[in-house]
């Protein structure tokens, strides 16, 4: 039996008339010594925009009988003029002048773009990062929800692979002229573990090997959690700053400058 309480009907029905999104950036330096400090930023855009400082949409009116009718126009989250211009070129520019540190490389780890817009990535969000700084750019797709599965045989049979499992070779056919890579960073005692697929679509420099254990290392330094994650250390601190001002009814939320270096999403 399932019930459905008014609170929760309304929830529903707030969350189905939200036209826009949240992107987060979360940057992290890394020094030679190996400690690291961190930025955070925010780009509200239309709903299902995937791309940062992509095509915008045409924008039309919404028919009002799409909508729902019991909830007044206060209920409402206005949607925005899209995405902001170099969205993403903006943001590597500021943080490099919080941290008053110019980097030698940038590694970048997208999440939330589908396997059809990897050629539309490289040409609106990859040109934004080489534009911003004079360091060399290595730039990563993690797809998540995927259907690709990996077992190997045990003494008792079949079971997951161990935490650290890599598979690398012969992939170029499942994303035509990209680099990628399946990894399995977690545990799993209850069904079968779920790998993250990386596709590289821009490397410069970085040997394969080195940035298979680089990532593999990021999932360990999440700080909520003292074992190992499914995503990067930067892309999970970006989907909980996503997560926390997506939820807000404000239809252009904006940090302010003393949040821009805590992690006060977490």
């Amino acid at each position: 039996m399932f019930i459905t309480t008014k609170k929760s009907l309304k929830k529903k029905k707030q969350r189905y008339r939200q036209r826009r999104s949240i992107g987060a950036f979360v940057g992290v330096f890394i020094t030679k010594d190996g400690k690291f400090r961190t930025s955070c930023g925010i780009n509200p855009h239309e709903a299902r925009a995937e791309l940062v400082g992509g095509p915008r949409k045409v924008r039309g009116p919404v028919p009002e009988g799409n909508l729902p009718t019991e909830l007044g126009p206060d209920e409402v989250l206005d949607r925005p003029d899209g995405c902001e211009d170099n969205a993403l070129s903006k943001f590597i520019q500021r943080i490099i002048q919080e941290h008053k540190a110019e980097p030698d490389h940038v590694i970048i780890y997208r999440d939330g773009v589908a396997g059809s817009q990897m050629d539309a990535v490289r040409d609106f969000e990859v040109s934004q990062v080489t534009s911003s700084c004079k360091a060399a750019v290595t730039y990563l797709v993690l797809q998540k929800r995927i259907h690709t599965r990996f077992f190997i045989e045990s003494s008792r049979g079949v079971a997951s692979p161990p935490p650290g499992t890599l598979y690398y070779s012969d992939l170029k056919l499942m994303i035509e002229n990209y680099d990628n890579f399946f990894l399995i960073p977690t545990s799993c005692n209850l069904s079968t573990v779920k790998p993250v697929h990386y596709a590289i679509i821009k490397n410069d420099g970085i040997p394969i090997r080195e940035l298979q254990q680089l990532t593999y290392c990021f999932c360990h330094l999440y700080p909520n959690w003292t074992n190992s994650i499914k995503l990067p250390f930067p892309t999970q601190a970006a989907h909980k700053l996503a997560y926390l001002l997506g939820d807000l009814k404000i239809d252009k939320p904006v940090l302010n400058s003393n949040l821009f270096r805590t992690l006060f999403y977490l």
